[in-house]
């Protein structure tokens, strides 16, 4: 209506399919199948300036313009309606790519002590062995099989995070690529830097 269309021109676009209506007010153009992207950008439109989009939505798809919630509080969104190792997965690709922190995610839970699936996120904040990559679950995996030890997983020591130690042998095994040094600058620096 602004762009100086009146209610019949839209009533008119939506009668002969040139756009659709998605919801009260919000109309998509052209007859494509909405995407992902476009139903939520289309709800936010809908819900008003103050919404965002939430839980898988907002954790499997890139949003482009359109207002998501943390993703921290996106963990916790899952942990309530998603199978445990779907959330366990999310919370360590999140760790991996430096996207949030236990810290964050456990903020959201003390806002909300009760909030459904609660318990997952706070077993999953304190469990040790947490990984940010799948190498490292890869590992994880063979050390259970072969019997193994397990190490602890993405702790500090001496000023270094590292991807697994193994305390009481005095023994750290760090996976190398460029994607956890945040880009390949990065990584070609940090490898230079340790020679």
């Amino acid at each position: 209506m602004a762009a100086g269309l009146g209610r019949g021109a839209i009533a008119h676009r939506v009668r002969t399919g040139a756009w659709r209506r998605m919801h009260n007010n919000v109309y998509l153009l052209g007859p494509a199948p909405p995407s992902l992207m476009a139903r939520a950008r289309a709800a936010v439109m809908a819900c008003g300036p103050d919404a965002v989009v939430s839980h898988r939505s907002a954790a499997v798809t890139k949003m482009r313009g359109v207002p998501v919630t943390s993703v921290a509080r996106i963990i916790a969104d899952l942990a309530a309606t998603e199978p445990q190792r779907e959330v366990e997965h999310a919370y360590q690709e999140a760790l991996y790519r430096r996207i949030v922190t236990p810290r964050a995610v456990n903020a959201v839970i003390e806002r909300e002590p009760r909030r459904r699936g609660a318990p997952v996120i706070r077993a999953l904040i304190e469990d040790p062995r947490m990984t940010r990559s799948d190498r490292e679950r890869a590992l994880l995996k063979l050390l259970a099989r072969a019997q193994l030890p397990k190490p602890l997983t993405n702790v500090r020591l001496h000023g270094y995070l590292v991807d697994a130690y193994w305390p009481e042998h005095g023994l750290v095994l760090e996976f190398d690529g460029w994607q956890a040094h945040g880009h390949r600058g990065a990584f070609d620096r940090d490898r230079s830097a340790t020679r």
